[in-house]
Protein backbone atom coordinates (compact mmCIF):
# COMPACT_ATOMS: atom_id res chain seq x y z
CA UNK A 1 0.00 0.00 0.00
CA UNK A 2 1.43 3.51 -0.59
CA UNK A 3 0.39 6.86 0.66
CA UNK A 4 1.21 9.69 -1.22
CA UNK A 5 0.32 13.56 -0.56
CA UNK A 6 -0.85 16.15 -2.45
CA UNK A 7 0.08 19.98 -1.98
CA UNK A 8 -1.42 22.01 0.29
CA UNK A 9 -2.52 25.88 -0.98
CA UNK A 10 1.07 28.00 -0.41
CA UNK A 11 -0.63 30.59 1.32
CA UNK A 12 -2.48 28.75 4.36
CA UNK A 13 1.20 27.51 6.12
CA UNK A 14 -0.49 24.54 7.58
CA UNK A 15 0.06 20.80 8.05
CA UNK A 16 -3.26 19.95 6.69
CA UNK A 17 -3.24 17.52 3.53
CA UNK A 18 -5.29 14.90 1.80
CA UNK A 19 -4.00 11.55 1.29
CA UNK A 20 -4.44 9.01 -1.99
CA UNK A 21 -4.23 5.46 -0.90
CA UNK A 22 -3.46 2.84 -3.53
CA UNK A 23 -4.98 -0.65 -1.82
CA UNK A 24 -4.10 -3.29 -3.49
CA UNK A 25 -5.46 -6.92 -1.74
CA UNK A 26 -8.06 -9.64 -2.46
CA UNK A 27 -11.27 -10.45 -1.38
CA UNK A 28 -9.95 -13.37 0.94
CA UNK A 29 -7.64 -10.95 2.41
CA UNK A 30 -10.23 -8.54 3.74
CA UNK A 31 -12.92 -10.68 5.20
CA UNK A 32 -11.82 -9.79 8.95
CA UNK A 33 -15.03 -9.04 10.61
CA UNK A 34 -13.33 -5.93 12.53
CA UNK A 35 -12.12 -4.31 9.31
CA UNK A 36 -12.17 -0.24 9.25
CA UNK A 37 -11.81 -0.48 5.87
CA UNK A 38 -13.98 -2.88 4.17
CA UNK A 39 -16.70 -4.36 4.72
CA UNK A 40 -16.72 -8.35 4.42
CA UNK A 41 -19.54 -10.13 2.39
CA UNK A 42 -19.80 -12.88 0.36
CA UNK A 43 -20.06 -11.80 -2.98
CA UNK A 44 -16.65 -10.80 -5.27
CA UNK A 45 -15.44 -7.11 -4.61
CA UNK A 46 -15.27 -6.73 -8.50
CA UNK A 47 -19.93 -6.70 -8.17
CA UNK A 48 -19.96 -4.22 -5.03
CA UNK A 49 -18.14 -1.39 -4.36
CA UNK A 50 -16.75 -2.15 -0.27
CA UNK A 51 -18.18 0.03 2.50
CA UNK A 52 -16.13 2.76 3.35
CA UNK A 53 -15.30 5.15 6.39
CA UNK A 54 -17.23 8.25 6.74
CA UNK A 55 -15.43 11.13 4.52
CA UNK A 56 -13.56 8.09 2.23
CA UNK A 57 -14.42 8.62 -1.53
CA UNK A 58 -13.91 5.41 -4.38
CA UNK A 59 -12.00 7.46 -7.26
CA UNK A 60 -10.99 4.52 -9.35
CA UNK A 61 -11.13 0.84 -9.45
CA UNK A 62 -8.77 -1.23 -11.77
CA UNK A 63 -9.61 -5.66 -10.52
CA UNK A 64 -8.34 -5.38 -7.08
CA UNK A 65 -6.32 -2.01 -6.87
CA UNK A 66 -8.28 0.70 -5.64
CA UNK A 67 -7.55 4.32 -5.68
CA UNK A 68 -9.38 6.27 -2.46
CA UNK A 69 -9.15 9.80 -1.21
CA UNK A 70 -9.62 10.13 2.44
CA UNK A 71 -9.74 12.22 5.14
CA UNK A 72 -6.37 12.07 6.55
CA UNK A 73 -5.04 15.82 7.76
CA UNK A 74 -2.07 14.94 9.55
CA UNK A 75 0.76 12.31 10.35
CA UNK A 76 -0.54 10.59 13.08
CA UNK A 77 -3.76 10.27 11.52
CA UNK A 78 -2.01 8.97 8.62
CA UNK A 79 0.04 6.37 11.06
CA UNK A 80 -3.10 4.72 13.08
CA UNK A 81 -4.46 4.66 9.76
CA UNK A 82 -1.50 2.39 8.77
CA UNK A 83 -1.20 0.90 11.83
CA UNK A 84 -4.90 -0.66 11.60
CA UNK A 85 -4.05 -1.82 8.00
CA UNK A 86 -1.06 -3.60 9.43
CA UNK A 87 -3.30 -5.05 12.11
CA UNK A 88 -5.99 -6.53 9.51
CA UNK A 89 -3.05 -8.84 8.24
CA UNK A 90 -2.83 -12.02 8.97
CA UNK A 91 0.02 -12.14 11.72
CA UNK A 92 2.53 -14.74 9.57
CA UNK A 93 2.06 -12.10 6.39
CA UNK A 94 2.82 -9.10 8.64
CA UNK A 95 5.78 -11.27 10.29
CA UNK A 96 7.07 -12.34 6.82
CA UNK A 97 6.93 -8.31 5.14
CA UNK A 98 8.45 -6.79 8.14
CA UNK A 99 11.28 -9.62 8.58
CA UNK A 100 14.80 -8.66 7.31
CA UNK A 101 14.83 -12.30 5.49
CA UNK A 102 12.52 -11.00 2.75
CA UNK A 103 15.22 -8.80 1.95
CA UNK A 104 17.57 -11.61 0.68
CA UNK A 105 17.30 -9.99 -3.16
CA UNK A 106 20.01 -7.54 -2.08
CA UNK A 107 22.55 -9.72 -1.41
CA UNK A 108 25.59 -9.81 -1.70
CA UNK A 109 25.55 -6.51 -0.02
CA UNK A 110 25.44 -6.00 3.64
CA UNK A 111 22.24 -6.95 5.46
CA UNK A 112 21.56 -3.29 7.52
CA UNK A 113 24.31 -0.80 7.21
CA UNK A 114 23.92 2.92 6.62
CA UNK A 115 23.47 4.04 3.03
CA UNK A 116 27.09 5.73 2.41
CA UNK A 117 27.36 8.73 -0.77
CA UNK A 118 31.15 8.51 -1.93
CA UNK A 119 33.24 10.34 -4.25
CA UNK A 120 36.69 9.16 -5.69
CA UNK A 121 39.15 12.24 -5.56
CA UNK A 122 41.27 10.48 -7.72
CA UNK A 123 39.07 11.11 -10.81
CA UNK A 124 38.10 14.53 -12.05
CA UNK A 125 34.54 12.75 -13.65
CA UNK A 126 33.70 9.21 -12.42
CA UNK A 127 32.69 9.00 -8.95
CA UNK A 128 31.58 5.90 -6.88
CA UNK A 129 28.20 5.21 -5.18
CA UNK A 130 28.01 2.83 -2.63
CA UNK A 131 24.66 0.97 -1.36
CA UNK A 132 23.16 -0.47 1.85
CA UNK A 133 20.46 -2.98 1.72
CA UNK A 134 17.60 -1.22 0.73
CA UNK A 135 13.95 -2.36 -0.27
CA UNK A 136 13.25 -2.59 -4.10
CA UNK A 137 11.57 0.53 -4.88
CA UNK A 138 14.83 2.90 -3.70
CA UNK A 139 17.00 0.48 -4.67
CA UNK A 140 15.80 0.44 -8.23
CA UNK A 141 15.32 4.24 -7.79
CA UNK A 142 19.07 4.83 -7.02
CA UNK A 143 20.18 2.30 -10.16
CA UNK A 144 20.30 5.88 -12.46
CA UNK A 145 22.38 8.19 -9.70
CA UNK A 146 25.93 6.92 -11.11
CA UNK A 147 24.99 8.15 -14.14
CA UNK A 148 24.06 11.33 -12.42
CA UNK A 149 27.13 11.68 -10.57
CA UNK A 150 29.36 10.95 -13.66
CA UNK A 151 27.96 13.66 -15.10
CA UNK A 152 29.07 16.02 -13.95
CA UNK A 153 34.02 16.93 -12.89
CA UNK A 154 34.04 16.53 -9.30
CA UNK A 155 36.09 19.67 -8.88
CA UNK A 156 32.66 21.51 -8.97
CA UNK A 157 31.76 19.81 -5.70
CA UNK A 158 34.61 21.38 -3.46
CA UNK A 159 33.33 25.40 -3.79
CA UNK A 160 29.96 24.02 -3.21
CA UNK A 161 30.62 22.25 -0.19
CA UNK A 162 32.72 25.62 0.95
CA UNK A 163 29.68 28.19 -0.49
CA UNK A 164 27.25 26.08 1.38
CA UNK A 165 29.29 26.33 5.02
CA UNK A 166 30.58 30.42 4.03
CA UNK A 167 27.05 31.33 3.06
CA UNK A 168 23.98 29.19 3.33
CA UNK A 169 24.48 26.80 6.44
CA UNK A 170 23.37 27.38 9.73
CA UNK A 171 26.56 28.24 11.41
CA UNK A 172 27.81 24.95 12.33
CA UNK A 173 30.15 23.94 15.11
CA UNK A 174 31.48 21.11 13.55
CA UNK A 175 32.79 22.68 10.14
CA UNK A 176 36.29 21.24 9.98
CA UNK A 177 34.66 17.71 10.46
CA UNK A 178 31.93 18.18 7.72
CA UNK A 179 34.23 19.68 5.09
CA UNK A 180 36.31 16.12 6.01
CA UNK A 181 33.54 14.27 5.77
CA UNK A 182 32.83 15.22 2.48
CA UNK A 183 36.58 15.25 1.04
CA UNK A 184 37.04 11.51 1.98
CA UNK A 185 33.60 10.62 1.16
CA UNK A 186 32.20 9.46 4.34
CA UNK A 187 29.55 11.83 5.21
CA UNK A 188 26.95 9.40 6.35
CA UNK A 189 24.07 11.51 5.32
CA UNK A 190 23.22 11.21 1.51
CA UNK A 191 19.89 13.22 1.28
CA UNK A 192 21.55 16.02 3.08
CA UNK A 193 24.90 15.91 0.55
CA UNK A 194 22.23 15.96 -2.73
CA UNK A 195 19.87 18.85 -1.18
CA UNK A 196 23.50 20.25 -0.01
CA UNK A 197 24.68 19.92 -3.91
CA UNK A 198 21.12 21.81 -5.15
CA UNK A 199 20.87 24.45 -3.69
CA UNK A 200 24.16 25.72 -3.38
CA UNK A 201 24.56 25.05 -7.28
CA UNK A 202 21.38 26.91 -7.68
CA UNK A 203 22.57 29.46 -5.38
CA UNK A 204 26.04 30.08 -6.94
CA UNK A 205 24.50 30.12 -10.51
CA UNK A 206 22.44 33.28 -9.01
CA UNK A 207 24.31 34.96 -6.85
CA UNK A 208 28.15 33.37 -7.02
CA UNK A 209 28.52 32.75 -11.10
CA UNK A 210 32.15 32.86 -10.10
CA UNK A 211 32.32 30.53 -7.44
CA UNK A 212 33.52 28.06 -10.43
CA UNK A 213 35.27 28.50 -13.98
CA UNK A 214 33.22 29.41 -16.63
CA UNK A 215 32.73 26.74 -18.76
CA UNK A 216 31.35 25.07 -15.82
CA UNK A 217 29.14 27.28 -15.16
CA UNK A 218 26.13 26.57 -17.25
CA UNK A 219 26.42 22.91 -15.16
CA UNK A 220 25.34 24.56 -12.17
CA UNK A 221 21.33 24.74 -12.89
CA UNK A 222 20.95 20.90 -14.46
CA UNK A 223 22.81 19.83 -11.64
CA UNK A 224 20.94 21.39 -8.91
CA UNK A 225 17.58 19.70 -10.34
CA UNK A 226 19.34 16.43 -10.59
CA UNK A 227 20.74 16.61 -6.82
CA UNK A 228 17.18 18.00 -5.74
CA UNK A 229 15.30 14.95 -7.40
CA UNK A 230 17.92 12.64 -5.91
CA UNK A 231 17.58 14.44 -2.14
CA UNK A 232 13.51 13.94 -2.44
CA UNK A 233 13.96 10.54 -3.14
CA UNK A 234 16.99 9.77 -0.49
CA UNK A 235 15.25 11.21 2.00
CA UNK A 236 13.68 9.40 5.26
CA UNK A 237 10.65 12.01 6.20
CA UNK A 238 10.11 9.76 9.27
CA UNK A 239 13.18 10.16 11.13
CA UNK A 240 13.40 12.85 13.09
CA UNK A 241 16.98 14.31 13.59
CA UNK A 242 19.24 17.50 12.75
CA UNK A 243 20.03 16.40 9.30
CA UNK A 244 16.69 15.44 8.65
CA UNK A 245 15.52 18.74 9.14
CA UNK A 246 18.49 20.80 7.33
CA UNK A 247 17.63 18.53 4.30
CA UNK A 248 13.98 19.59 4.41
CA UNK A 249 14.80 23.18 4.70
CA UNK A 250 17.25 23.00 1.89
CA UNK A 251 14.98 21.34 -0.31
CA UNK A 252 12.05 24.35 0.44
CA UNK A 253 15.16 26.88 -0.09
CA UNK A 254 15.96 25.38 -3.51
CA UNK A 255 12.25 25.44 -4.33
CA UNK A 256 12.01 29.45 -3.35
CA UNK A 257 14.75 30.20 -5.28
CA UNK A 258 13.72 28.50 -8.30
CA UNK A 259 10.82 30.88 -8.33
CA UNK A 260 8.49 28.25 -9.62
CA UNK A 261 4.62 28.85 -9.15
CA UNK A 262 3.67 24.90 -9.58
CA UNK A 263 6.32 24.32 -6.70
CA UNK A 264 5.07 26.36 -4.12
CA UNK A 265 2.71 23.95 -2.59
CA UNK A 266 5.72 21.19 -2.32
CA UNK A 267 8.17 24.32 -0.66
CA UNK A 268 5.03 24.91 1.89
CA UNK A 269 4.87 21.15 2.91
CA UNK A 270 8.50 20.83 3.18
CA UNK A 271 8.73 23.87 5.47
CA UNK A 272 5.89 22.96 7.75
CA UNK A 273 7.45 19.56 7.89
CA UNK A 274 10.62 21.03 8.99
CA UNK A 275 9.42 22.92 11.51
CA UNK A 276 7.30 20.09 12.91
CA UNK A 277 9.92 18.09 13.57
CA UNK A 278 12.54 20.86 14.80
CA UNK A 279 9.63 21.16 17.44
CA UNK A 280 9.73 17.61 18.18
CA UNK A 281 13.80 17.04 18.30
CA UNK A 282 13.30 17.96 22.18
CA UNK A 283 11.06 15.95 22.75
CA UNK A 284 13.08 12.82 21.80
CA UNK A 285 15.89 13.75 23.61
CA UNK A 286 18.08 15.69 21.40
CA UNK A 287 19.75 18.49 23.41
CA UNK A 288 23.13 20.12 21.58
CA UNK A 289 24.39 23.09 20.55
CA UNK A 290 23.97 22.34 16.95
CA UNK A 291 20.42 22.38 17.32
CA UNK A 292 19.87 25.49 18.77
CA UNK A 293 21.64 26.95 16.45
CA UNK A 294 19.95 24.84 14.02
CA UNK A 295 17.05 26.09 15.54
CA UNK A 296 17.99 30.06 14.99
CA UNK A 297 18.84 29.27 11.51
CA UNK A 298 15.00 27.60 11.18
CA UNK A 299 13.62 30.32 12.67
CA UNK A 300 15.11 33.24 10.67
CA UNK A 301 13.67 31.45 7.66
CA UNK A 302 10.50 31.59 9.02
CA UNK A 303 10.56 35.50 10.25
CA UNK A 304 11.55 35.62 6.37
CA UNK A 305 8.66 34.02 5.00
CA UNK A 306 6.44 35.73 7.48
CA UNK A 307 7.42 38.87 6.80
CA UNK A 308 7.24 38.48 2.70
CA UNK A 309 3.51 37.28 2.89
CA UNK A 310 2.91 39.49 6.07
CA UNK A 311 1.75 36.71 8.30
CA UNK A 312 2.73 35.20 11.27
CA UNK A 313 5.23 33.00 12.24
CA UNK A 314 4.96 29.47 12.37
CA UNK A 315 7.64 28.33 14.64
CA UNK A 316 7.57 28.83 18.88
CA UNK A 317 10.31 28.28 20.62
CA UNK A 318 9.96 25.77 23.80
CA UNK A 319 11.42 26.24 26.86
CA UNK A 320 14.19 23.52 26.46
CA UNK A 321 15.50 25.84 23.52
CA UNK A 322 18.15 28.16 24.76
CA UNK A 323 19.39 31.25 23.05
CA UNK A 324 22.93 30.16 21.69
CA UNK A 325 24.47 33.18 22.61
CA UNK A 326 24.10 36.73 24.54
CA UNK A 327 22.67 39.99 22.84
CA UNK A 328 25.85 41.39 22.73
CA UNK A 329 26.81 39.42 19.65
CA UNK A 330 30.42 38.39 20.42
CA UNK A 331 32.88 35.01 19.77
CA UNK A 332 31.29 33.80 17.30
CA UNK A 333 30.88 35.99 14.53
CA UNK A 334 28.67 34.02 11.82
CA UNK A 335 26.27 33.52 15.25
CA UNK A 336 26.25 36.91 15.62
CA UNK A 337 25.14 37.69 12.07
CA UNK A 338 22.25 35.51 12.16
CA UNK A 339 21.03 36.57 15.20
CA UNK A 340 21.06 39.99 14.49
CA UNK A 341 19.43 39.24 11.66
CA UNK A 342 16.74 37.51 13.55
CA UNK A 343 16.03 40.45 15.59
CA UNK A 344 15.42 42.22 13.07
CA UNK A 345 13.02 40.00 10.66
CA UNK A 346 11.15 39.62 14.11
CA UNK A 347 10.44 43.42 14.12
CA UNK A 348 9.71 43.39 10.40
CA UNK A 349 6.60 40.91 11.13
CA UNK A 350 3.09 42.28 11.98
CA UNK A 351 2.45 42.54 15.25
CA UNK A 352 -0.74 43.49 15.99
CA UNK A 353 -0.11 43.88 19.42
CA UNK A 354 2.14 46.82 19.45
CA UNK A 355 1.23 49.94 17.64
CA UNK A 356 3.42 51.73 14.95
CA UNK A 357 5.15 54.26 17.07
CA UNK A 358 6.18 51.38 19.10
CA UNK A 359 7.26 49.29 16.25
CA UNK A 360 9.30 52.11 14.95
CA UNK A 361 11.12 52.65 18.11
CA UNK A 362 12.08 48.82 18.62
CA UNK A 363 13.58 49.29 14.71
CA UNK A 364 15.29 52.41 16.04
CA UNK A 365 16.88 50.70 18.87
CA UNK A 366 17.61 47.53 17.01
CA UNK A 367 19.45 49.79 14.17
CA UNK A 368 21.58 51.55 17.08
CA UNK A 369 22.93 48.11 18.33
CA UNK A 370 23.84 47.11 14.59
CA UNK A 371 25.38 50.59 14.57
CA UNK A 372 27.64 49.88 17.41
CA UNK A 373 28.40 46.46 15.64
CA UNK A 374 29.45 48.35 12.83
CA UNK A 375 31.79 50.76 14.94
CA UNK A 376 33.66 47.68 16.70
CA UNK A 377 33.86 45.98 13.15
CA UNK A 378 35.26 49.08 11.47
CA UNK A 379 33.86 51.09 8.36
CA UNK A 380 35.94 49.73 6.08
CA UNK A 381 33.62 47.80 3.03
CA UNK A 382 36.42 45.04 2.93
CA UNK A 383 35.40 44.11 6.49
CA UNK A 384 33.09 40.98 6.93
CA UNK A 385 30.65 42.85 8.30
CA UNK A 386 29.84 45.28 5.53
CA UNK A 387 28.29 42.69 3.82
CA UNK A 388 25.98 42.01 6.53
CA UNK A 389 25.42 45.42 7.24
CA UNK A 390 23.74 46.39 3.82
CA UNK A 391 21.12 44.18 4.95
CA UNK A 392 20.71 45.09 8.18
CA UNK A 393 20.36 48.42 6.47
CA UNK A 394 17.95 46.71 3.80
CA UNK A 395 15.49 45.09 7.05
CA UNK A 396 15.65 47.96 9.03
CA UNK A 397 13.83 50.20 6.15
CA UNK A 398 11.99 47.81 4.85
CA UNK A 399 10.36 47.22 8.34
CA UNK A 400 9.89 50.99 7.97
CA UNK A 401 8.23 51.22 5.12
CA UNK A 402 5.61 48.50 5.58
CA UNK A 403 4.75 50.58 9.10
CA UNK A 404 4.66 54.14 7.04
CA UNK A 405 2.91 52.26 4.29
CA UNK A 406 0.27 51.05 7.00
CA UNK A 407 -0.81 54.01 8.68
CA UNK A 408 -0.97 55.98 4.73
CA UNK A 409 -3.71 53.51 4.11
CA UNK A 410 -5.43 53.59 7.38
CA UNK A 411 -5.88 57.84 7.00
CA UNK A 412 -6.36 57.34 3.03
CA UNK A 413 -9.46 54.68 4.26
CA UNK A 414 -10.92 56.79 7.27
CA UNK A 415 -11.50 60.04 4.87
CA UNK A 416 -14.85 60.76 4.48
CA UNK A 417 -14.39 62.57 1.31
CA UNK A 418 -13.93 59.41 -0.43
CA UNK A 419 -17.40 58.22 -0.13
CA UNK A 420 -18.67 60.75 -2.29
CA UNK A 421 -15.69 61.57 -5.18
CA UNK A 422 -16.60 59.99 -8.29
CA UNK A 423 -12.80 59.93 -8.89
CA UNK A 424 -11.29 56.74 -9.97
CA UNK A 425 -7.80 56.84 -7.93
CA UNK A 426 -6.26 59.37 -5.63
CA UNK A 427 -3.96 61.28 -8.33
CA UNK A 428 -7.72 62.19 -10.73
CA UNK A 429 -8.33 64.22 -7.14
CA UNK A 430 -7.84 68.01 -7.42
CA UNK A 431 -5.58 69.59 -5.81
CA UNK A 432 -7.09 71.88 -3.59
CA UNK A 433 -9.50 68.07 -2.69
CA UNK A 434 -6.40 66.45 -1.65
CA UNK A 435 -6.17 64.86 1.81
CA UNK A 436 -2.55 66.10 3.10
CA UNK A 437 -2.88 64.09 5.91
CA UNK A 438 -2.34 61.34 3.21
CA UNK A 439 0.61 62.81 1.23
CA UNK A 440 2.48 63.44 4.62
CA UNK A 441 2.43 59.32 4.70
CA UNK A 442 3.08 59.31 1.02
CA UNK A 443 6.40 61.44 1.66
CA UNK A 444 7.54 59.86 4.50
CA UNK A 445 7.36 56.23 2.53
CA UNK A 446 9.05 57.86 -0.34
CA UNK A 447 11.79 59.08 1.55
CA UNK A 448 11.95 55.05 3.05
CA UNK A 449 11.92 53.76 -0.70
CA UNK A 450 14.75 56.17 -1.88
CA UNK A 451 16.87 54.84 1.13
CA UNK A 452 15.70 50.94 0.01
CA UNK A 453 16.49 51.63 -3.59
CA UNK A 454 19.82 53.29 -2.80
CA UNK A 455 20.90 50.07 -0.72
CA UNK A 456 20.25 47.60 -3.37
CA UNK A 457 22.08 49.25 -5.93
CA UNK A 458 24.73 49.87 -3.14
CA UNK A 459 24.37 45.62 -2.81
CA UNK A 460 24.39 45.46 -6.90
CA UNK A 461 27.98 47.35 -7.02
CA UNK A 462 29.25 45.30 -4.52
CA UNK A 463 28.22 41.65 -5.68
CA UNK A 464 26.37 41.04 -2.65
CA UNK A 465 23.62 39.43 -4.53
CA UNK A 466 22.22 36.58 -1.99
CA UNK A 467 19.44 38.71 -0.36
CA UNK A 468 18.01 40.13 -3.08
CA UNK A 469 15.74 37.56 -4.56
CA UNK A 470 14.28 37.74 -0.83
CA UNK A 471 13.32 41.48 -0.62
CA UNK A 472 11.61 41.75 -4.09
CA UNK A 473 8.36 42.14 -2.98
CA UNK A 474 9.33 44.85 -0.42
CA UNK A 475 11.70 46.57 -3.48
CA UNK A 476 8.68 46.64 -5.91
CA UNK A 477 6.76 48.42 -3.05
CA UNK A 478 9.25 50.89 -2.67
CA UNK A 479 9.33 51.64 -6.67
CA UNK A 480 5.62 51.83 -6.12
CA UNK A 481 5.93 54.20 -3.79
CA UNK A 482 8.52 56.37 -6.12
CA UNK A 483 6.28 55.76 -9.63
CA UNK A 484 3.12 57.23 -7.84
CA UNK A 485 3.96 59.72 -5.56
CA UNK A 486 6.27 61.97 -8.12
CA UNK A 487 2.31 62.28 -9.69
CA UNK A 488 1.81 64.08 -6.40
CA UNK A 489 5.50 65.35 -5.52
CA UNK A 490 7.25 68.72 -6.54
CA UNK A 491 8.86 68.79 -10.00
CA UNK A 492 12.07 68.29 -8.49
CA UNK A 493 11.32 65.42 -6.27
CA UNK A 494 9.59 63.69 -9.13
CA UNK A 495 12.71 63.67 -11.35
CA UNK A 496 14.59 61.93 -8.30
CA UNK A 497 11.94 59.65 -8.25
CA UNK A 498 12.23 58.90 -11.54
CA UNK A 499 16.12 58.78 -11.57
CA UNK A 500 16.13 56.57 -9.41
CA UNK A 501 14.00 54.03 -10.92
CA UNK A 502 15.27 53.95 -14.00
CA UNK A 503 19.06 53.65 -12.72
CA UNK A 504 17.88 50.58 -10.62
CA UNK A 505 16.60 48.68 -13.82
CA UNK A 506 19.73 49.58 -15.45
CA UNK A 507 21.80 47.75 -12.58
CA UNK A 508 19.55 44.81 -12.27
CA UNK A 509 20.17 44.42 -16.23
CA UNK A 510 23.63 44.51 -16.05
CA UNK A 511 23.67 42.19 -13.14
CA UNK A 512 23.31 39.07 -15.87
CA UNK A 513 23.75 36.11 -13.30
CA UNK A 514 20.51 37.53 -11.26
CA UNK A 515 18.83 37.90 -14.08
CA UNK A 516 18.36 34.28 -14.63
CA UNK A 517 16.32 34.03 -11.60
CA UNK A 518 12.63 34.19 -12.65
CA UNK A 519 11.95 36.58 -9.29
CA UNK A 520 13.97 39.20 -9.74
CA UNK A 521 13.39 38.86 -13.49
CA UNK A 522 9.58 39.21 -13.49
CA UNK A 523 10.31 42.43 -11.38
CA UNK A 524 12.15 43.77 -13.16
CA UNK A 525 10.11 43.12 -16.52
CA UNK A 526 7.61 44.30 -14.54
CA UNK A 527 9.42 47.71 -14.20
CA UNK A 528 10.33 48.29 -17.47
CA UNK A 529 7.56 47.92 -19.07
CA UNK A 530 5.80 50.74 -16.61
CA UNK A 531 8.90 52.94 -16.95
CA UNK A 532 8.63 52.34 -20.87
CA UNK A 533 12.53 51.31 -20.74
CA UNK A 534 13.67 48.99 -22.91
CA UNK A 535 14.82 45.40 -21.62
CA UNK A 536 18.48 45.59 -21.95
CA UNK A 537 19.14 41.69 -20.86
CA UNK A 538 18.88 38.70 -22.95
Amino acid sequence: MEATKSQSDSKSRDYSYFSNIHASTSHKDCNSADSTLYQSNETDMTEKDPQLPSGWVLRERKQSAMELETNIRTLGELYQTLASLRGQLPSPIATAIESDSQLSYCNPLPSNPTLFLFRNPSSITSSEFSLSALDTPVHEKLAKYPMTLDGYPSCIFTPLVQLYLGCVSYPRTDKDAFIESHRTGTFEYPALTCAMYAYSAIHAFYCHPNIVIPPYYPLLLQLGKEYYAMARDLVEFDRISLETVETLILMYLYLVRMGDPMSSGEANNLFCLAVRQLSMLPKHGTSSENLNRLWSWVATHDLALAAKYHTLPLLQTPPSIKAPMRRNYSDDFALSMLMMEKEGLSLIVHDPKHTSSSQLAQLEEWRSRVTATQKKYGYDTASPFAIHCMHFQALYLIGCLNLHEADMMRIFEAGQYWQESSSTHYFEVKEGNLNHEVESALGACMNIAFGLISTVQQCLSSQYLCRIPEIANSLSAACTMLYFGSKVAPSDIAKESEDALFNLMDAFSSTLSLMENPVVREFVEKWCVTLKMPLHFP
